[in-house]
């Protein structure tokens, strides 16, 4: 994209693992302290094979999570925005994969999705039919075996 620069990522360790922002170590720290009732979680596990077209890709989620009946959670943990082809990516995961468990954490998911747009990355991620969290919070119900579960998305 022209004219865009990422700034220079500043790494943060939590449990001896470097996480790429704050909102990330912060998602791990909320994961840790429920490992009473997930199995186990992953950061950027490298081994996914979601490979997503027209262009192959392999998708890295932020977070892996196998609950306590074996069933599979991805988590996205997000600032304030999308980064350029972000929401490319995810439309064509949720095309593809329409039974994969991809949630999103925003830590201000008020801000609107792309310049001009009237939607929010919230309204975006509901719409697109993803679970979604604001705040930083991951809802502990997400975490809890399928049937358990009582409701997707929580907007406190």
């Amino acid at each position: 994209m022209k004219g865009y620069t990422r700034r220079k990522r500043v790494e943060h360790i939590f449990n001896n693992q470097k996480f790429k922002s704050g909102d990330e170590v912060r998602a791990a720290e909320q994961l840790q302290a429920n490992l009473d009732i997930i199995l186990c979680f992953e950061y950027e596990p490298k081994h996914e094979d979601l490979v997503w077209i027209p262009k192959p890709k392999k998708y890295i989620p932020d977070f892996k999570i196998e609950r306590a009946d074996g069933s599979i959670l991805y988590l996205e943990i997000k600032g304030s925005r999308f980064w350029p082809g972000d929401v490319e990516q995810y439309s064509r995961l949720k095309e593809q994969y329409p039974d994969m468990d991809l949630r999103f954490v925003w830590t201000n998911g008020k801000r609107k999705y792309a310049k001009g747009s009237n939607t929010t990355c919230l309204e975006w991620c509901q719409k697109k039919g993803f679970p979604v969290s604001d705040k930083g919070i991951i809802p502990e119900e997400w975490l809890l075996t399928e049937g358990e579960e009582a409701n997707g998305s929580s907007n406190d």
